[in-house]
């Protein structure tokens, strides 16, 4: 196995925060592509000294060079001894701080042409932070620098390594791309789930533990991806909780895009056959996701009070009937739980099965209730009830939010500045202000289901499932099927097996020292460090109470 963990240590939201500047550039330059990860540069050949081989790569410059990919160009030639008549300063300047490990230059890897002499100063506001001289070697460097908070950096650059040719400055990183392989991975174990019955969204984990090589000191941000390969197949996409550090030896926590989802509030509201793609979208917001076509054209009716972005994304996938996931994967995937087929099961023989197993068996539950809810207008005697938010002296803004969902904000002595159905901001000028709105009621209907398997002497053991708010009486009865199937079997196997493309949710037909056993993958284990991946899973046996 040829392990890789692929770490971007760089300032996070760069992109479309900074701007160039260049006291020396050729008229066809855009100094954006500097920080555009987009952007291809070609070989295109010159009349600089000894620099045109006959070389199948290298391309005669177009005519127009609008949107060609050519970075930064300078106008002047280095002299016959590397040096620029005139320094050539590029200034980057950030419309917030950012902090970085130091800043990476790209030069022409083609020709392997690169400014040797360079000098980078950062700054905050006025503040010099750091005054430092590099000698590159090499035309990708590493300026190394660990910077906190910085907002304008200054690179000078007097000499080239060879002689008669222009300043060719592709790309400007802030931060270092870092690679480590299994020379430097001392252990590294996944924790891919799901839930099996839907009242929650798994959280994929990762534990490493890395032995660098590099003297440079890794800053680990907890919103910059760890990737992790194995053959060159992505295997997942991880961020840091928490890190600890001796000399070179770095032991980090980590978790996955859904763990990203608890760090983002998200405020909710009244739905009536609303768009499952646009909410799944407001949901994620700039996290990557997607969403399986079958669900595009799927309404969802109901209330959502404010909650993580977790809690919210895993209310629609409880209705959809749907898994959500990021084992092997850069983005959250949502797709339909798949149906159990007996005639198209994943096989796990007895050559990759562990000699181990054991079963738990649960109490059987006798019966689910699903409460399906359906938000009404709260009308009394009088008409549409007003409930009053606030009556008090108020001189400046403030936020009031609701359990309950509500609308129709009617306010005096103050303004309004912005509401939705869990919230109202609003402000005063140091008198009164009165707030006041009409709000929703809930109606709800409880749902019931028995399991077949029940006898005269089962011992009742009621499953409620009361806080699905967007379960409604157009879609309790799916919602039940597929609760009944995971709910009414209550045998789980934990078993171990040589892991190859298997993935939960997956339902398994696998050898055990009982017989041969099905069911779906809830939790799949797995040490990626040695040189086989022996899982260690958990499976819920196939629901056959139907």
């Amino acid at each position: 196995m040829a392990i890789k963990v692929v770490y971007e240590n760089k300032a996070v939201g760069v992109t479309g925060n900074v701007t160039n500047t260049a006291s020396d550039m050729q008229d066809f330059v855009d100094l954006t592509q500097l920080d555009d990860p987009n952007v291809v540069i070609k070989n295109y050949g010159t009349l600089e000294g000894n620099n045109w081989l006959l070389k199948d790569d290298v391309l005669i410059l177009p005519d127009d060079l609008t949107s060609v990919g050519m970075g930064l160009w300078s106008t002047q030639m280095s002299n016959d001894d590397g040096s620029f008549d005139t320094p050539i300063v590029v200034t980057r300047t950030y419309n917030n701080t950012f902090t970085a490990p130091g800043v990476t230059l790209t030069f022409d890897t083609y020709n392997n042409t690169f400014a040797d002499r360079v000098n980078v100063k950062w700054y905050r506001d006025s503040t010099l932070l750091y005054d430092n001289d590099y000698e590159p070697n090499s035309s990708v460097y590493f300026c190394e620098q660990n910077v906190v908070a910085y907002n304008k950096i200054v690179i000078t650059l007097t000499h080239m390594n060879k002689a008669s040719r222009f300043l060719k400055l592709w790309k400007i990183d802030d931060g270092i791309i870092r690679e480590f392989y299994k020379d430097e991975i001392l252990g590294l174990t996944i924790s891919e789930g799901i839930s099996d019955t839907g009242e929650s969204l798994s959280i994929n984990t990762m534990n490493l533990n890395l032995l660098s090589k590099s003297s440079v000191k890794i800053i680990f941000q907890r919103v910059q991806a760890l990737k992790v390969y194995n053959d060159n197949e992505l295997y997942g996409t991880f961020f840091v909780e928490s890190s600890e550090r001796t000399l070179n030896n770095y032991n980090l926590l980590t978790y996955d895009l859904v763990g990203m989802l608890d760090n983002n509030n998200f405020y909710g509201g009244i739905y009536n056959n609303y768009s499952a793609a646009t909410l799944v979208s407001e949901i994620c917001a700039d996290l990557p996701y997607e969403l399986d076509e079958s669900f595009n054209s799927v309404l969802i009716t109901g209330y959502l009070p404010i909650m993580t972005a977790r809690e919210a994304l895993m209310q629609v996938a409880f209705v959809l009937n749907a898994i959500v996931d990021t084992s092997r994967s850069d983005k959250i995937k949502i797709y339909p739980i798949p149906a159990y087929n007996a005639l198209n099961l994943v096989e796990i023989d007895s050559d990759r099965a562990g000699n181990d197993s054991s079963e738990l068996t649960e109490a059987p539950v006798t019966k689910i209730e699903l409460t399906a809810h359906k938000y009404v207008v709260s009308v009394g005697d009088d008409g549409i009830n007003t409930e009053e938010i606030y009556n008090d002296i108020l001189n400046g803004p403030i936020t009031s939010t609701f359990s309950n969902a509500h609308f129709n904000y009617s306010i005096t002595g103050g303004t309004i500045i912005s509401s939705s159905a869990n919230h109202v901001t609003f402000t005063g000028t140091g008198g009164t202000v009165v707030v006041t709105s009409n709000y929703y009621d809930d109606k709800p209907t409880v749902y019931s289901s028995y399991n077949p398997l029940n006898t005269a002497n089962s011992i009742p053991n009621v499953k409620q499932i009361n806080n699905a708010y967007l379960v409604n009486a157009s879609n309790v009865s799916s919602v039940m099927d597929r609760l009944e199937d995971a709910i009414y079997n209550t045998n789980t196997l934990d078993v171990s097996f040589i892991l190859e493309d298997e993935k939960v949710g997956d339902y398994v037909q696998i050898e055990t020292i009982e017989g041969t056993k099905t069911g779906q993958l809830i939790n799949i284990n797995y040490d990626l460090s040695g040189n086989t991946i022996y899982a260690n899973c958990t499976i819920r046996e196939a629901y056959d109470g139907n």
